[in-house]
């Protein structure tokens, strides 16, 4: 949000003119109450030619910054990405919110949210879990290229028949609404 942006700003200590001119080239787009980079090429190139420092320098800012409570899983994610290791304390943080974001119906959230937590995640069947709960809110949301996706990478982990057969039930569902059930 805006308001993010300009905490981000006056905490890293970018001034005013340097946001104005990335606003003014096109880089930034400031739209309401929205702030995005022009595409998603250019963010990709930004983000590869910065440091490893200069990325965790970002995620530590971004983590200071997102202090609303909507903003506590990005906030915890931001955290985490500072180390880049897997953190079981910020995984679980992280599947605690994506529980509420569950609950509360936002599954567009909530299966970005599973999958971050399955990312920090050190022990294999828990991180299953997280992914099938991903895959799972993603199809509930809408998303089932994104829910397809998550589940093949559940197919990659060696995981317990219990689990196999939620995979398989999943995709059968998926895949018997979506009409192609050969795949």
């Amino acid at each position: 949000s805006a308001a993010t942006m300009a905490r981000a700003a006056r905490t890293g200590g970018i001034v005013p003119a340097d946001l104005e001119a990335a606003r003014a080239s096109g880089l930034l787009r400031f739209e309401g109450d929205a702030v995005t980079v022009r595409d998603r090429l250019v963010r990709s190139s930004l983000w590869a030619d910065a440091s490893r420092e200069e990325r965790q320098g970002a995620h530590a800012l971004l983590a200071e910054v997102l202090v609303r409570e909507w903003q506590r899983p990005a906030r915890i994610w931001h955290r985490a990405a500072v180390t880049g290791d897997a953190d079981d304390r910020h995984a679980d943080e992280l599947a605690e919110a994506a529980r509420a974001s569950r609950q509360a119906g936002r599954y567009a959230e909530s299966w970005r949210t599973w999958q971050r937590a399955a990312a920090l995640t050190a022990d294999d069947g828990v991180r299953t879990d997280r992914l099938l709960a991903a895959a799972g809110d993603a199809w509930a949301g809408g998303r089932t290229r994104r829910s397809r996706s998550l589940l093949r990478r559940v197919r990659q982990v060696a995981c317990s028949d219990a689990r196999a057969a939620h995979a398989d039930l999943l995709r059968g569902e998926i895949e018997a609404a979506a009409g192609s059930p050969d795949t």
